[in-house]
């Protein structure tokens, strides 16, 4: 009978850290969530092309 493969010494603790995902997923959506707000809340500074209604082919807003 074969020996098991041996342990990675790396991912030891692998248990412990499967908290870490949700909690990375999470910040890295709240960083999203926030920058996205920064740029549709800023009411100077007229959105992107890509994100102004009719999409890319909607003609720039006059200031």
């Amino acid at each position: 009978m074969a020996d098991p493969e041996p342990t990675v010494p790396a991912l030891g603790g692998w248990e412990r850290t499967n908290l870490m995902w949700p909690a990375v997923s999470l910040a890295m959506l709240g960083m999203l969530a926030a920058a996205a707000w920064v740029v549709v809340s800023d009411a100077d500074q007229p959105l992107p092309p890509f994100l102004q209604p009719g999409g890319a082919a909607a003609p720039p807003r006059a200031s």
